[in-house]
């Protein structure tokens, strides 16, 4: 039946050596996959209930791959303001969905001894030591997990992979081909600023807004201008912003410089927040030859305090805000400039375009003739 005695024999040979290759290494079969690995930070905690500022004890992180190649280890740094948060504790070894520990719950693992806590960056090295019967890993699960406390500020928490090891797999060691997704938790900081700018004949009017400002029933800023330039027009009703509606405010002006503040009105459970308007601003040009305005704008103050005059057992809620980290202004705009953000000479200061805007723009290559 067949010319070459010997031919079974080899086919039995062949049969079975690919049994015992693919059998002997399930993780190299399983990582011949084009899926694009990735690593991730999320976090268990939330902050939704929190005010901005206020203090957060045992926030945690988790540090998780999916669809990891075989590999042996990885080192991953992941750094974030320190102003904001202190790192605490890292927790490798006692995962119960640890990564490196999927195949084989007794693998033993690098000692997190080599896992400082630092100001301001957390460093790991996680994986399986050589010489062991399980030395490789791979699909889905957690690397660490992060403790820190701190303030309930918007933070990024930036993930970097430093170096992956892979003992038998070299070709699963590029860092590059990884996705890496980063972290932001924490409230917005609220910023304060002028816009909608209108010049009717010598007057000038402006809004101060506000963006991510948090649930306030109060809040006091302070403003400053030139009074050699300008005169602030103070109106015994100023013109209420978006945000403003039902507040009271008031702005006593002492030359130069407006103390604005608003207050929830007597009885009421209403307040503010995000971001819109708080008052317009109106000023009588007094030296049209200046080209040059200057501004200044901070919060002084700010609180939350839900019907707090009133006996109501229903809004009794109070928290006062530390604004030494919110947003201020210290500008100088020109009247005049180009305000269009697709010329090469935008000017980011101009109030009002005069038509000098020029642009870049290539003439069209010739094609025959």
């Amino acid at each position: 039946m067949f010319k070459d005695k010997k031919y079974p024999l080899k086919m039995f040979v062949m049969f079975t050596s690919l049994i015992f290759i693919f059998n002997c290494d399930e993780d190299y079969v399983s990582s011949l996959s084009t899926v694009i690995p990735s690593i991730s930070l999320e976090t268990s905690s939330s902050l939704d209930n929190l005010y901005l500022g206020e203090e957060v004890d045992n926030l945690e992180l988790v540090l998780q791959v999916e669809d990891s190649p075989s590999i042996s280890s990885i080192a991953v740094s992941v750094s974030y303001d320190s102003d904001n948060f202190q790192g605490q504790s890292i927790s490798i070894n006692t995962l119960s969905n640890q990564f490196f520990q999927n195949d084989d719950g007794s693998a033993q693992m690098l000692d997190c001894g080599q896992c400082p806590i630092q100001e301001g960056i957390f460093s790991i090295n996680a994986g399986l030591h050589n010489n062991q019967d399980t030395e490789h890993a791979n699909g889905d699960g957690e690397i660490a997990r992060f403790y820190l406390s701190g303030k309930n500020i918007q933070t990024n928490f930036d993930v970097s992979i430093d170096e992956i090891l892979s003992y038998d797999f070299p070709q699963f060691e590029s860092v590059g081909e990884w996705v890496v997704e980063d972290l932001s938790i924490g409230a917005p900081i609220p910023d304060i600023f002028f816009n909608n700018f209108v010049l009717t004949d010598n007057r000038l009017s402006l809004n101060l807004s506000v963006s991510d400002l948090p649930k306030a029933t109060s809040s006091q800023i302070t403003i400053t201008y030139d009074s050699d330039i300008l005169n602030f027009i103070d109106y015994s009703s100023p013109i209420k912003g978006s945000l403003t509606g039902s507040f009271d405010l008031f702005h006593p002006d002492s030359g130069g410089e407006i103390m604005f503040a608003f207050t929830q009105q007597d009885g009421s459970n209403s307040y503010t927040g995000g971001d819109g308007s708080l008052v317009v601003l109106e000023f009588d040009i007094l030296d049209l030859s200046q080209s040059l305005l200057s501004f200044t704008a901070n919060f002084n103050e700010a609180s939350y305090d839900v019907c707090g005059g009133c006996d109501s057992p229903l809004y009794s809620e109070h928290y006062d805000y530390d604004v030494s980290f919110w947003g201020t202004l210290n500008t100088v705009f020109e009247f005049y400039g180009c305000t269009d953000l697709g010329a090469s000479n935008y000017n980011e200061n101009a109030i009002f375009d005069n038509g000098t805007c020029e642009y870049d723009y290539q003439e069209p290559e010739q094609v025959g003739g």
